[in-house]
């Protein structure tokens, strides 16, 4: 006799969607526009003292937030 098992690990905002609480969301939605401000200003301070690296990662981050939003957004 054989059994498969798949296991999965959801992240932290598939939970929070999952969940249907709809103030955490929104709670979520403003805490990351929050970060998402200062990631760009971050980057551009980074870009302004030519640290590439830095600059860089702060981007990266700031489309993270970007995508996150648009995902929490839908869920409301």
């Amino acid at each position: 006799m054989k059994a498969t098992i798949e296991l999965t690990k959801k992240t932290a905002l598939e939970e929070i969607i999952n969940s249907n609480d709809i103030d955490t969301i929104k709670s979520l939605i403003e805490r990351k526009e929050m970060s998402l401000k200062e990631a760009e200003e971050n980057a551009a301070f980074y870009e302004s003292i030519c640290n590439e690296d830095f600059a860089s990662n702060e981007r990266q981050r700031a489309n993270r937030l970007i995508r996150d939003i648009e995902i929490l957004k839908l869920a409301i």
